[in-house]
């Protein structure tokens, strides 16, 4: 092939940014203009539509470039047949020609990378590419297959940051320069990154806060009513807890495959992601409706008051319609997030907790239907929060990436199952473990079953903090690797981390020196106030551990690897755990001490672990199997 085109009927082959790409295609059809005949083979590979014209160059070709990719070699393949060859010839331009057209030309592949790419073209891109059109030009007359050879590296070295070709008309692709944050264009600064953390999670912080709020304010106005209403919501609150936190880990597979699609450009794939994993939660919510439905026996199993738990069970029977509310909340919650819109659940519950409030309040005491007005009120709340954040993404913000309903959220299901059964594990046997601790000092008495509700409500509330850090840093690690920038997602790992340990010390100082105060709050007994003080110290130290182990486990999810989470907790919480806390608690007669020390235990082992694993990954792998998930949807 070489000699035929090296001889004299040609005086020199074009170079290689004569492929000219079609940038009103989106198919991207390479068009040669070299001065040859051209084979059928071709036509018939590609499913090329041509028509009959004065030469091959003016032919007018609808191919894929990636075929043309996967099958190279048959661009120049000499084995025709004679009948169907094509004897065409041009002129090809004279040298200042050339020049025009090379510089026209070199702009259009410059802008073609760039609009097209699903990373951003870089300064180091640019120079490479630089330095290779300069190498092929300094081999121009010794060795033209070089120019060919060149192209095609260049190409396939790069092939994984351009967008395949919609399918369909749903397989939209928007442009990333419209709409992705300017922070995704530059590198990133470690004192930018961390205020970038600060400002998402204030407003998770503040969400957080509302959403538990509600619930505090329904404790208390039951709570008036009288004792074994009060210890009918506990119950129902812990098993609700245990239930929905099934739910929130299936959820949590939306904190991995949203933002790394988003931070790739692929819009309309986040609402897919959304779709798929609303939909599985709702099929998940039939059987275990049914676990929530006969809570109350499950509960007759383990609390010897009936009475108690007779009123827990038909509580639970009232709130079981507002679980799919609550599903399609937390989805939707994290479609947002994926998209850096963290302030939207914040505007949310502060219309909706004011109104739920007086509503819970109004049912209770004014429309005398007691205890159920309380469930009724739980169930306005949360169809309300639902419908709230519908409207505010179809009329305010976050629209962009919903493409609609389609088909697609049926299938596929692997990949977002493979995320959300570790995501299930880890929320699943946290929330256990703390059911499990307040079941243990519940047998110690009602003293210190008071002191246990004080200290678990607390951290719960303080809790809040670490957890929206590390929501915040998920979505930044995973933001970042969809766009393909992995130092700065190492970055932000690192600031994630570093942001926890702060985070830590500072709810340490809060529950030590602040713990007079916090306690008084909840109780007037003496005896109580002393108790909570002597174990609160501990309870700090806690706070730290469970400060970094909380913002890992979102780096983890951030970039994919929920696995390592999911046999941390397993092995922490459930094989360490509870056999040390009967063990502490009762073995060696420390009760409350004994709990607490063997949570500090647990959530430095879990905390270790998912942070090693969270700075020293394998980011090659991790951004191989993100650009896997996103070319498997397209």
């Amino acid at each position: 092939m070489v000699n035929i085109l090296s001889s004299n009927n040609f005086q020199r082959i074009p170079p290689v940014e004569n492929y000219v790409l079609n940038r009103k295609n989106p198919h991207r059809a390479l068009i040669s203009i070299y001065n040859s005949s051209p084979s059928k083979r071709l036509y018939e590979s590609f499913d090329c539509t041509i028509t009959d014209q004065r030469s091959f160059s003016s032919l007018p070709v609808e191919c894929n470039l990636y075929d043309i990719l996967n099958n190279e070699d048959v661009l120049f393949n000499d084995e025709e047949d004679d009948d169907d060859e094509l004897n065409r010839t041009i002129s090809l331009p004279f040298q200042n020609e050339r020049s025009i057209v090379s510089s026209e030309l070199n702009w259009l592949l410059s802008e073609h990378s760039r609009h097209h790419s699903s990373i951003n073209y870089n300064d180091t891109m640019r120079n490479e590419s630089s330095d290779t059109k300069l190498q092929m030009k300094q081999n121009w007359y010794t060795d033209t297959s070089l120019d060919y050879q060149n192209f095609i590296n260049i190409v396939k070295k790069n092939q994984s940051q351009f967008k395949k070709p919609p399918q369909d008309e749903h397989s939209i692709l928007l442009n990333p320069d419209e709409f992705i944050d300017e922070e995704f264009e530059e590198t990133i600064s470690s004192i930018g990154e961390f205020k970038k953390l600060i400002n998402y999670s204030i407003p998770l912080i503040m969400t957080f806060l509302l959403d538990q709020s509600f619930q505090f304010i329904s404790v208390i106005i039951v709570g008036h009513i009288g004792t074994n209403e009060l210890a009918a919501i506990s119950l129902s609150i812990m098993a609700n807890n245990i239930i929905f936190s099934i739910f929130e880990g299936m959820s949590t597979a939306l904190d991995t495959l949203c933002p790394q699609a988003f931070g790739s450009g692929d819009f309309h794939t986040v609402g897919i992601h959304f779709q798929r994993c609303t939909i599985l939660s709702l099929i998940l919510y039939i059987p275990f409706g049914g676990v929530w439905w006969y809570s109350g026996d499950i509960l007759a199993l383990i609390i010897s008051d009936s009475k108690v738990v007779t009123l827990a069970g038909m509580y639970q029977k009232y709130t079981l319609p507002s679980v799919p509310a609550f599903i399609v909340f937390e989805t939707l919650k994290r479609f947002l997030q994926a998209q850096g819109i963290f302030q939207a659940a914040t505007y949310v519950l502060f219309i909706s907790v004011p109104f739920s409030s007086i509503m819970s309040y109004l049912l209770v005491w004014n429309f005398e239907l007691g205890f159920y007005g309380s469930a009724i009120a739980c169930n306005l709340n949360a169809w309300l929060i639902m419908t709230l954040l519908i409207l505010y993404t179809s009329f305010i913000e976050g629209f962009r990436c919903w493409g609609g309903f389609s088909k697609e959220a049926l299938q596929n299901w692997g990949k977002l199952m493979k995320l959300s059964l570790p995501g299930i594990l880890i929320f699943f046997t946290e929330s256990f473990l703390y059911e499990i601790m307040t079941l243990i000092a519940s047998n110690f008495g009602t003293k210190y079953l008071a002191v246990q509700t004080t200290a678990s409500t607390v951290t719960s509330l303080l809790y809040t903090i670490p957890f929206s850090i590390g929501i915040a840093g998920s979505t930044r690690i995973a933001n970042f690797i969809g766009a393909r920038k992995l130092d700065s997602a190492k970055k932000s790992t690192k600031i994630a981390i570093y942001a926890s340990v702060l985070v830590g010390i500072l709810n340490y100082g809060v529950v030590t020196l602040f713990s007079q105060d916090i306690i008084e709050i909840f109780t007037d007994d003496l005896l109580i106030i002393e108790m909570a003080r002597e174990i609160f110290p501990i309870v700090g130290l806690t706070q730290i551990m469970d400060a970094v182990n909380t913002v890992a486990g979102g780096c983890l999810r951030g970039e994919g690897m929920q696995r390592i989470g999911s046999i941390a907790n397993v092995v922490g919480y459930l094989i360490i755990g509870i056999p040390t806390g009967w063990l502490l608690s009762y073995h060696f007669h420390l009760k409350l001490f004994g709990l607490w020390y063997t949570n500090g235990i647990v959530l430095t082992f879990i905390g270790g672990l998912q942070t090693w694993f969270a700075l020293d990954a394998n980011w090659e792998q991790i951004q191989f199997e993100a650009d896997e998930r996103n070319r498997y949807e397209n």
